[in-house]
């Protein structure tokens, strides 16, 4: 007789389970990674029998079989994991081609699976029972490349040198030394960045002779003393010449720098901000402080500064330079093709809601065709929000149901329609009547659930750009005084999807959408102020997602640069009050910023500390109104979250706090910036009226 465990034992390892086919047992393996509680032990169980199929199959059988699992490291991590790991590491021979089965393990969700997987691969590559090819080594470096790799820490680069190192160089003179040879030769900038990481493991700066091999005739000279002054690195070099032999980008505006300001000035700037934060060029401008009658001083332009010659009230204060740098890889191209890449797909998505918007909006009257049209751009609308937002919102359920009920009353509209110039109203209302829906029950026409999927892709747009890729160009804002840079702002990241067509010197250049924002924060850095935002901005033609970081806090921004009528709108939601500081905050009701966005004639919107500001394109004149509410806008970013707590925090009353928000915001629109430091006592609790001398020295009078 058997035990009632021996009994459960013996089903669990029974014959039923070893004779099931592998497409059974590939099955079999994969739910146990669907679902939350999935065992472990089902899965080596599994992978054990799976063993025996594939000791009777040939290779090309064993890849394939092999293959399906491979995504399955990509769902979890811990023993779950571990335990398929553990099986492909060990089935890796039978699947023939080694690099096919290895891709998929380094490509795992586990940390600590993809440092085993490096690990493995770097001892199969020295044993010799992995080719290094070139497809290795540009896969290894576009993982690398990704933002925080686990293969690209300090700990694992050493481990990929060993791989790189193995690498066959058909020159002879450059055999000894593939990593040098893929620094110097090759055409991939990932490959070219991965070498330059191997390179500067040793700490050394790039050797003189090597930076007048990449530079070549364009500029060595120039750049050479200010990279041996910097000891600039290999990855340094990469930025500044990320193709061989081509033209430094930045090469123009260095020669000016130079020129206008000197030496010394210039390799104290590229000192403090770094090759790769320049390397696409730098501006320099002058700034003179004047103040009149004892005000705060204006920040201007030295030919600015003339037109207060001759008058008696007016003294310069000081003298500095504001810097805006230029930097990044423009060379890697952000653009994809790739339709299963999620940040392409959304950008899709975003083109095809501007294409409707323009269809619906047309003052040309309602046609079938037009009709047809709409419908296809419906078609793939609700596609796209299906394949990108299944897995984050339950909405998609019903999204099909709605869709389908929706398409069929207006396909039965037009069965109906007699003429194709006589629409019937109901299916006028059917297509071009305007919605706000607030959720997707309350979707009732076409233009009302285009309205609403946009509006949702813009919130829910957020969690594919955090794991996309990361923006690939910089700007950063310093001033410069005293022979050395005062403050700077690095905080500012974008990519453009629509520059890979232009010239390298017009791609070159900052974009209007991106400026903009530097221009913002330029103004409020000249003024002392400290505490900005990260910002992330991906431009996809007109239509521009500004995500705000303040610390832990996220603010979303959507801007349309188009011309009035076809969209062009700024849309700005965030939560006024972090959830941490509710308890604290000295005005949750955030009647402070509401005032400053009244006054910027935005339509405000709060509820329990969220905020939706707007400017619709139903207010807009033309595109230089929305592009100078945009230039407002930015300026008052830094601030978004602060307001309230400087006003809040005032020792005044209700009224007093209210006149001075009011005044505050008068002054905002006027002048751009809030210069606090100048403006509140050294407790922030009172405004300063005064300060007074006595024989202690100087007093503030609040």
């Amino acid at each position: 007789m058997f035990s009632v465990t021996e009994f459960q034992m013996n089903e669990f390892h029974s014959p039923v389970v070893s004779q099931s086919t592998p497409s059974a047992l590939t099955d079999s393996i994969a739910e146990q990674f669907e679902i939350s509680m999935g065992k472990p032990e089902r899965v080596a169980a599994d992978c054990d029998a799976l063993r025996m199929h594939l000791t009777a199959c040939g290779p090309e059988t064993a890849a394939g079989i092999l293959s399906g699992l491979l995504p399955l490291l990509q769902k979890r991590t811990g023993d779950i994991a571990r335990r398929l790991f553990d099986f492909l590491e060990t089935q890796l021979a039978a699947a023939g081609d080694r690099w096919l089965v290895l891709k998929g393990m380094l490509s795992a969700l586990d940390e600590g699976l993809v440092s085993r997987a490096l690990e493995l691969t770097a001892r199969l590559a020295q044993t010799g029972d992995l080719a290094v090819g070139q497809d290795v080594v540009r896969f290894v470096a576009e993982r690398v490349e990704v933002e925080d790799s686990v293969m690209g820490r300090p700990e694992n680069l050493p481990k990929i040198g060993q791989i790189l190192r193995l690498l066959a160089v058909e020159e002879k003179g450059d055999a000894r030394d593939p990593v040098g040879f893929l620094f110097e030769r090759s055409r991939d900038i990932s490959i070219r960045q991965l070498a330059a990481r191997l390179l500067d493991l040793s700490g050394e700066p790039v050797p003189p002779e090597r930076i007048r091999r990449v530079l070549g005739d364009f500029g060595h000279e120039f750049l050479l003393p200010y990279l041996i002054y910097t000891r600039a690195g290999h990855l340094d070099l990469t930025y500044l010449a990320p193709e061989p032999g081509v033209p430094p980008l930045a090469l123009a505006s260095l020669y000016q720098a130079e020129a206008m300001h000197g030496k010394e000035m210039l390799r104290s700037i590229i000192s403090e901000l770094g090759w790769s934060r320049i390397c696409l060029g730098i501006q320099i401008q002058p700034r003179v402080g004047i103040s009149v009658s004892a005000s705060l001083p204006l920040l201007v332009s030295p030919a600015e500064a003339t037109l207060f010659q001759g008058y008696e009230e007016a003294r310069n204060t000081s003298e500095c330079f504001l810097i805006i740098a230029h930097g990044g890889m423009l060379a890697q191209n952000p653009c994809s093709h790739d339709t299963h890449d999620p940040v392409t797909r959304f950008r899709a998505y975003n083109l095809t809601h501007a294409e409707l918007l323009e269809e619906i909006l047309d003052v040309a009257p309602l046609t079938l065709e037009k009709i047809r049209h709409i419908l296809q751009g419906m078609d793939r609308v609700v596609e796209d929000f299906l394949a990108l937002f299944k897995a984050h919102t339950e909405e998609c359920a019903i999204l099909p149901d709605i869709y389908r009920n929706l398409k069929a009353r207006i396909l039965a509209e037009m069965d109906e329609t007699l003429a194709p110039a006589q629409l019937s109203a109901e299916m006028v209302r059917l297509v071009q009547m305007f919605e706000d829906p607030r959720s997707m029950g309350e979707v009732h026409t076409l233009h009302g659930l285009k309205r609403y999927l946009h509006q949702r892709g813009l919130r829910l747009g957020f969690r594919l750009v955090e794991a996309g890729r990361a923006p690939n160009c910089t700007v950063d804002i310093a001033v410069f005084a005293d022979t050395r840079i005062l403050r700077a702002v690095k905080r500012i990241r974008y990519t453009d999807f629509e520059r890979t067509s232009e010239s390298r010197e017009k791609a070159a250049r900052i974009p209007y959408a991106v400026a903009v924002v530097a221009d913002g924060f330029a103004r409020q850095l000249l003024y002392d102020h400290e505490n900005f935002p990260s910002v992330d901005i991906f431009c996809y033609g007109n239509e521009v997602h500004y995500y705000l970081t303040y610390r832990n806090h996220p603010a979303f921004l959507r801007i349309d640069y188009a011309p009035p009528l076809r969209g062009g709108m700024i849309d700005l939601e965030y939560l006024g009050v972090s959830a941490y500081d509710l308890s604290a905050h000295p005005n949750p009701n955030l009647d402070a910023i509401r005032t400053f966005f009244e006054k910027l004639e935005f339509d405000v919107e709060i509820r329990t500390s969220r905020i939706n500001a707007r400017y619709d394109k139903e207010r807009v004149l033309n595109l230089g109104d929305l592009c100078r509410k945009a230039e407002a806008l930015f300026r008052l970013v830094p601030y978004l979250m602060d307001v309230d707590w400087m006003i809040g925090s005032l020792q005044l009353d209700a009224d007093a706090r209210k006149k001075v928000a009011d005044a505050w915001a008068a002054s905002f629109i006027l002048w751009g910036c809030m210069p606090m430091r100048q403006l509140l006592t050294k407790d922030r609790l009172g405004i300063i009226e005064r300060i007074e001398t006595d024989i202690v020295g100087e007093r503030e009078v609040a």
